[in-house]
């Protein structure tokens, strides 16, 4: 029974678990808020986006612009319209790298630790790896990826079932406006998806955050040391 974690972590227990890097970190949470803030940038500015290359093709290859057209002139507007778009697109989609970065920082409280990113040879162990397959853990990370698996499908069908009359009218529209009808739908299923996958990964995270309130605690050894450690300090 000595090796059962009952007692609550001092804050030097703490602060020495957070040393090693013991954090609760979801990595569910980071890729579902890396799509959703994707699907959310192209829901708002995505039409935005997507005018920049038509307008370079229009102005490019318009019937002034082509009995115009010289080498020189072609590689002066190619090089105007590449950095037109590094100053209006690139900022759009490096918020999604900074949403990953944030989210990340966020759940670990801003913890970097170099150490973790040199090879921890102790992880080549075939009996460390066999422990943490057969681990509670593991267990429930799969059961939660099952459970994500059949929720999300089952959401997709239910949506496509749902809109299957909307893609049938779309062969009764002008072809400009069943593009514009079908970006709609895609982008709006899309965006549904992602807040499911962003909810999943909230209850994931939630799991993640209690077995780091459980690897916190304490064994009586490690209260008792660290009793005699504090006295010794005094």
């Amino acid at each position: 029974m000595s090796d059962d974690r009952t007692f609550d972590p001092t804050p030097r227990h703490r602060q020495k678990m957070r040393a090693k890097g013991e954090t609760a970190l979801s990595r569910d949470l980071v890729s579902a808020s890396m799509l959703l803030s994707g699907m959310l940038i192209f829901w708002g500015v995505g039409e935005f986006l997507g005018s920049v290359p038509i307008q370079f093709a229009e102005s490019a290859w318009s019937d002034g612009a082509v009995l115009e057209m010289t080498p020189e002139l072609f590689l002066q507007k190619w090089n105007f319209w590449i950095w037109t778009a590094l100053f209006l697109v690139i900022p759009f989609l490096a918020m999604i790298p900074i949403t990953v970065v944030l989210v990340s920082l966020i759940q670990t409280r801003f913890l970097f630790l170099p150490s973790k990113l040199s090879p921890q040879w102790k992880n080549l162990n075939p009996l460390t790896g066999l422990s943490r397959i057969f681990s509670l853990d593991s267990l429930v990370v799969v059961g939660f990826g099952l459970l994500k698996i059949t929720l999300v499908a089952s959401f997709i069908m239910w949506m496509v079932f749902r809109q299957l009359p909307q893609f049938g009218n779309l062969c009764r529209l002008e072809f400009h406006e069943a593009i514009l009808r079908m970006k709609g739908l895609i982008l709006g299923t899309g965006l549904q998806i992602s807040l499911v996958l962003f909810c999943l990964a909230l209850a994931d995270y939630g799991w993640q955050f209690y077995r780091h309130k459980q690897r916190l605690k304490m064994t009586f050894e490690e209260l008792r040391e660290e009793i005699r450690q504090q006295e010794r300090a005094k």
